[in-house]
């Protein structure tokens, strides 16, 4: 799905040159416009986006119909809804960094200092959990997809179809039958394409195709087409709700779930790259760098978290102590595969975006 637009990117000189020195975008950002540089190479994703908008809108909308012989009925948070979620995300953490630590050198002062950066991690993700505490939410819940992504988006050729209604496998049946807020689902279509651009970005880098000066400007793309789709898909959805839209919660309440359960199925992809010996070298990077953007997004939530550019090379070069080498610097001007003999060793390929 993604190839051709990388390909156009790495292939067209300038291209997205100008967004260097701009901020990067966010996927969550809705008052975000797309960047004009990429408008002629968007156009396609943002309107199938803006359809998936519409179609998980129309799910939602029949799901919070009032129907209670069913158990269907929408009904409100109450504080102990609250602290369940919050028990879920701390439970995921627990579960995830004890994984994370595996990954440490042997014993050395950089190794100490990477204990002392999980242990930091930490507590930032306590904080960001606690948020959903601080206040009662006005959103309701209601029975959700509870597997909602791209694999479960059919397409029609002009329109998509939503698809395999089972639940995520890893749950209980009981846990799929839990009500929770609609963002969760939308949370989880945002999850879907940070998926699918990482999943193109690492075949893009196994490909041995793109010259290194060539990466920076493929990473900026990968981060804007994920923004502009994402808000594309979130913008659509909360117009086409409309009269459902207050059951949705005030604006404030609105980013601030969508925050919290991003930042649950980033922490739970982590745990599954970790946890999977098979999972490409890249992959726990990512997400793991996934993970510490989506932290960002709480940081004007916590009193006194201030991050500066120490902060994030530091934790680039504890990414990097345990990434697989990546890339190679070909010796010739021009980026050509590395010469096979025999057969050249390549990193198994990431699963296909949709």
């Amino acid at each position: 799905m993604l190839g051709r637009y990388f390909e156009t990117i790495r292939s067209t000189p300038g291209a997205l040159e100008s967004l260097a020195s701009k901020s990067r975008p966010t996927a969550l950002s809705l008052a975000m416009a797309p960047p004009q540089e990429l408008e002629p190479l968007l156009g396609h994703y943002l309107e199938s986006a803006r359809i998936m908008g519409e179609h998980t809108a129309a799910l939602h909308k029949a799901l919070m119909e009032p129907d209670a012989e069913s158990g269907f009925s929408p009904e409100p948070f109450a504080p102990s809804d609250q602290r369940s979620i919050y028990q879920t995300l701390r439970k995921t953490a627990t579960r995830v960094l004890p994984l994370l630590r595996r990954l440490q050198r042997q014993p050395s002062p950089a190794s100490a200092a990477d204990a002392k950066r999980i242990s930091s991690l930490e507590g930032r993700l306590l904080q960001a959990f606690q948020t959903i505490l601080r206040k009662p939410l006005a959103s309701v819940r209601i029975r959700c997809h509870g597997d909602l992504g791209l694999p479960h988006f059919l397409s029609t050729g002009s329109d998509f179809v939503i698809a395999d209604w089972s639940g995520p496998p890893s749950r209980s049946f009981v846990e799929r039958r839990i009500k929770r807020s609609p963002l969760w689902d939308a949370a989880a279509m945002v999850n879907s394409f940070r998926r699918a651009v990482n999943a193109a970005l690492l075949a893009e880098e196994s490909s041995g195709e793109v010259a290194p000066d060539r990466w920076p400007i493929l990473e900026l793309g990968a981060s804007a087409w994920y923004a502009s789709v994402s808000v594309s898909f979130l913008r659509s959805y909360v117009k086409a709700l409309a009269a459902g839209r207050e059951r949705l919660g005030p604006p404030d309440e609105v980013e601030q779930l969508l925050r919290i359960h991003l930042l649950e199925k980033v922490l739970e992809d982590l745990g599954s790259a970790l946890g999977a010996r098979s999972a490409p070298g890249q992959a726990i990077p990512k997400d793991l760098g996934d993970l510490l953007e989506v932290l960002e997004l709480f940081r004007p939530l916590s009193p006194g978290a201030v991050s500066d550019s120490a902060e994030v090379a530091e934790w680039t070069a504890f990414i990097q102590s345990f990434s697989a080498p990546a890339r190679s610097t070909p010796s010739a001007p021009l980026p050509v595969p590395p010469p096979a003999a025999g057969a050249a060793p390549t990193a198994p390929p990431p699963p296909q975006a949709p």
